[in-house]
């Protein structure tokens, strides 16, 4: 009996904690497929939303976030900043403990999106300083990752790519652990020290390839073909990773990979070859490929047209070029990492005014409970002494009682 009573409760406690939640059940499922399946929350949330009750204020926030957030997984666009201050407002407003981190990271990617480094930055250390779910913190430093990488803090990025690693261990995320090898592996790749770079990317293709994913192989394999491309020392392992890559070209990856073609004809000397993917890019690629394309357009067209004088006055000239973009770009990188010391700086300040604070309120606590206790101790002795001294006084009127009586028992003895 005591065995089916224990049973029922444990019964009762399940159901409670499954139905404790006070959104509606609908959004909470939609909810758990923002991760394991944004696409097809993002068509659920499509079907329920002609017929929401945009009167329910709570529900209704909570339906926002949720399409927000599966639109941040499958990369859709976020709308502009608008909406998302009006839902960072409400859930501030309303201090929820499990949305609020989701918002401000939302947020931060909103700002990555438009290119606000130091804003996105900002948001992201709100999510981790609010955040107690390990999935969003993991996912919240591959992002500051990706930030530290672009800005050319390499020592920062893997730094941040590590936590996000260690933490997707934890969780046993495989694919989230590819994508962080594959980041670390292109970071270590930048700061010239291929063997930590081909040893991290390595790693992230064969966990892909354990897993069979298709676009995860692809990714490590373009990651691994791009570092040996880069270094120039070994043709036959970049062929080894970057021929696979040919015979499947996905639209999405066609600048990438046409690029990298470019690179490996040129070390193979196919100048032919390296024509037949320019004209390749000059039709299918983005602007970034089109400018390393016609970079190498006009190089060729030196070699086998002009004079060693024009040729080297053509070399000076992109080699300017690029020392202005590049001087460009640090003078960047060092606003946006100065801006972002400053907000470090500010929140340690922060940091520090809070704990002095602490102290000195702890400081008043211990002041006004020494003093109280003197205050007792002085009322306690006070009494104490009284009290003793009543007693002495009581003693001696008890003695001359018993003197008193000792000595009119003697006169009465004598009168007798």
């Amino acid at each position: 009996m005591t065995n089916k009573i224990k049973i029922l409760l444990l019964a009762t406690l399940f159901y409670t904690s499954c139905n404790s939640s006070k959104y509606p059940k609908s959004l909470v499922e939609i909810d758990s497929l923002c991760y394991s399946n944004p696409q097809l929350a993002l068509t659920k949330l499509e079907q329920i939303g002609n017929n929401f009750d945009t009167t329910q204020t709570a529900y209704w926030m909570y339906y926002n976030l949720l399409k927000l957030k599966a639109q941040e997984k499958t990369c859709t666009p976020h709308p502009n900043l608008g909406k998302i201050n009006l839902l960072k407002s409400y859930y501030e407003r309303n201090d929820d403990k499990k949305l609020l981190p989701e918002i401000y990271y939302l947020t931060g990617t909103t700002y990555l999106d438009l290119h606000d480094s130091p804003q996105a930055l900002e948001y992201f250390h709100k999510t981790l300083n609010e955040c107690k779910d390990i999935r969003l913190k993991g996912l919240t430093y591959a992002q500051m990752g990706y930030i530290m990488l672009y800005q050319g803090n390499f020592s920062s990025a893997i730094d941040f790519y590590k936590k996000s690693y260690h933490i997707d261990l934890i969780r046993n995320d495989i694919k989230g652990q590819i994508y962080d090898l594959r980041d670390l592996g292109y970071t270590y790749a930048n700061t010239n020290k291929v063997d930590s770079a081909i040893l991290f990317s390595q790693q992230s293709l064969q966990l892909a390839l354990k897993a069979k994913m298709p676009k995860m192989i692809t990714s490590a394999r373009s990651s691994l073909a791009n570092i040996y491309l880069d270094s120039k020392q070994d043709v036959d392992s970049a062929a080894k990773y970057f021929l696979p890559l040919l015979s499947d070209v996905r639209k999405e990856n066609k600048s990438g990979t046409y690029s990298m073609a470019i690179k490996y004809y040129k070390l193979c000397n196919l100048p032919d070859s390296v024509n037949y993917y320019i004209k390749k890019i000059e039709e299918t690629g983005d602007v970034y490929a089109k400018e390393a394309a016609y970079q190498e357009k006009v190089e060729m067209a030196l070699k086998k047209n002009c004079s060693n004088k024009d040729l080297l006055s053509w070399k000076l000239f992109i080699q300017y070029a690029d020392s202005i973009e590049n001087i460009s770009n640090a003078t960047a990188i060092a606003k946006s990492q100065s801006l972002y010391d400053y907000t470090q700086k500010e929140k340690e300040y922060i940091k520090l005014q809070n704990e002095n604070k602490q102290h000195k309120l702890w400081q008043i606590i211990y002041g006004l409970s020494t003093l109280l206790t003197i205050l007792l101790f002085y009322v306690y002795y006070k009494k104490y002494k009284i009290a003793k001294n009543e007693q002495k006084r009581q003693t001696m009127e008890l003695q001359h009682i018993l003197e008193k009586s000792a000595s009119q028992k003697t006169n009465n003895k004598d009168t007798l």
